[in-house]
């Protein structure tokens, strides 16, 4: 009983020591059950990346064709992703040729007399007199071209609006088919010309006629030296390919192909504009060495994140750039973080990105930071270890302490009871004795 009640004493006494001890252990065991999960959730998102860019070589090369590809692997968390070989791009196709771009908005304003003709357009009684004026400024050939494609714009309004779609289409054809006149059309204002030729079209039934031309539009488009403006371009090409996939005599065989176009050539708009907000990026990571034998490199600037697969991770020459999309990446690696962190409910911890925003755990108001380490993510995060909190200490203390007072008195009064039932059955036990006596 002194023993055990030594013992008992000892251990209460130690209690601190050991509390802390466990939980020194406890944070190292969180720490690399997190880093553990990061890394192999990031190097499933780098499989997948390589996955989908081998699945990109086998896509037919041009675009025209890419109404036979069915299919499009999208990863979690990547936004984009773009194939190189021995330095050229090759994926999207849009990108490796069109990568200049013009100004965004016309500087064009009409003269006094276009201002002139456009107001007698709105009055009911004046509207022949402006369309006659405008049919002799048709014919001035001293008018300039920048004049007489307002003048031809105007003429197309006034046709449109009075549903002669015919001299709207002859009108628009003519337009399009003079280089000298379509000059002085900015690149919005030409896919607004080239929609409404559509929408014409349409309006007509001629609806193969709306399909050929949608498709003569994309191919001079690909065949352009420079990229005009990406909006009012996916703008038309997203309209069109809706029109026409809403044609109730298209063909099961077409109706999937131009599906599959538009799906493709919305991919490549969208990456092709990434590629042109962010050449210098891509090109450092392009030309920069991978840091890890891995064949692995991450590179950030700004909001922008990429990571680089080469040789070893790919084969030959093959690199593949990927853009993260930073809120899907972040949530898809915090959840499997939660997981882990769920079981490890009692260490105060805190992940957060390079702007120290919150993602994971919660900062303390008081506690000491015990240690910090960098994650290898895409942006680096930073995980903060913090001491526990001391009046904790104390209350996980009092209770253990508790427990073993409580043993120690269970164990105290058992042995006082076990004792003493034991030396009143021995009391009984002599009390009930009787001598035996021997009769002869």
């Amino acid at each position: 009983m002194a023993i055990l009640s030594y013992l008992s004493f000892r251990n209460i006494q130690n209690e601190n020591y050991l509390i802390q001890k466990n939980f020194d252990e406890n944070q190292i065991s969180l720490q690399k059950e997190l880093e553990d999960a990061l890394d192999k959730e990031q190097s499933k998102i780098l499989q997948e990346t390589k996955a989908a860019s081998l699945f990109l070589y086998e896509l037919p090369k041009s675009l025209l064709e890419f109404g036979n590809a069915a299919n499009f692997k999208d990863v979690q968390g990547i936004e984009a992703i773009f194939l190189y070989n021995n330095g050229t791009l090759v994926y999207p196709d849009i990108s490796s040729k069109l990568l200049a771009t013009t100004s965004q908005f016309s500087n064009s304003k009409p003269n006094f007399t276009e201002s002139a003709l456009y107001q007698s357009e709105q009055d009911p009684q004046k509207k022949q007199e402006a369309l006659f004026a405008r049919e002799m400024l048709a014919r001035n050939p001293l008018l300039s071209p920048k004049d007489q494609t307002q003048n031809i714009l105007g003429l197309v309004r006034i046709a449109y609006k009075e549903k002669n779609y015919s001299e709207a289409l002859r009108l628009l054809k003519n337009l399009e088919t003079r280089p000298k006149l379509q000059g002085y059309l900015h690149s919005d204002l030409t896919r607004s010309i080239n929609l409404l030729h559509f929408d014409i079209l349409v309006k007509m039934k001629n609806h193969q006629e709306a399909e050929d031309y949608c498709l003569s539009v994309l191919n001079q488009f690909l065949q352009g030296n420079t990229i005009e403006d990406i909006p009012s371009t996916r703008f038309f090409f997203e309209s069109a390919f809706t029109q026409i996939l809403s044609f109730e005599n298209l063909k099961q065989e077409k109706r999937e192909a131009f599906w599959n176009l538009r799906a493709n050539f919305n991919r490549q708009l969208n990456y092709t504009d990434i590629l042109i907000h962010n050449q210098e990026l891509f090109q450092n990571t392009l030309h920069s060495e991978s840091a890890s034998k891995s064949g692995v490199l991450i590179k950030s600037e700004g909001d922008v994140t990429l990571f680089k697969l080469t040789y070893p991770m790919l084969s030959g020459n093959q690199v593949v750039i990927a853009k993260v999309n930073e809120s899907v990446y972040n949530h898809r690696i915090l959840d499997k973080l939660r997981n882990v962190a769920q079981r490890w409910n009692n260490i105060p911890f805190s992940i957060t990105d390079g702007k120290d925003s919150l993602l994971l755990g919660a900062i303390p108001d008081s506690a000491n930071i015990v240690s910090q380490a960098f994650f290898n993510t895409a942006p680096s995060w930073q995980l903060s270890l913090y001491e526990k909190d001391i009046g904790e200490i104390h209350k996980e203390t009092q209770h253990r302490m508790f427990l073993m007072y409580g043993l120690l008195f269970f164990s105290l009064i058992t042995v006082i009871f076990g004792s003493f039932f034991m030396l009143r059955t021995q009391i009984t036990g002599h009390e009930g004795e009787f001598p035996f006596k021997c009769i002869p």
